[in-house]
């Protein structure tokens, strides 16, 4: 990936959608689960901290799992997915709960 992935510049605006913004204020990472496949797990603090799973995500990063599986890590200066269809996959997930299922364009 090249780049700041769309998923990852889609974060800010589904925490403010859930009311869940700023990142930095809950106690290591923010957790939020997409759909019926993804887990989200976002670091808004300045030093690594933990998902609940165990995963450690370095500053201002984003790993995502899949059907319980690592899916990436995403971060300001691009990042990783296990293949661009699920990075297809989970912007539409974003977007749809972001925007419901009417705009999730």
């Amino acid at each position: 990936m090249n780049g700041v992935s769309e998923a990852y510049l889609l974060i800010p605006d589904l925490a403010i959608a859930l009311g869940a913004d700023p990142i930095s204020k809950h106690v290591g990472c923010w957790e939020y689960k997409l759909g019926g496949r993804w887990l989200l797990a976002v670091n808004g603090h300045r030093t690594p901290t933990q998902t609940s799973t165990g995963h450690d995500v370095p500053p201002w990063h984003a790993y995502v799992e899949r059907d319980g599986w690592s899916g990436g890590l995403l971060s300001p200066s691009g990042g990783t997915t296990i293949d661009a269809e699920a990075e297809d996959d989970l912007i539409a997930e974003l977007k749809l709960a972001i925007h419901g299922p009417e705009d999730a364009r």
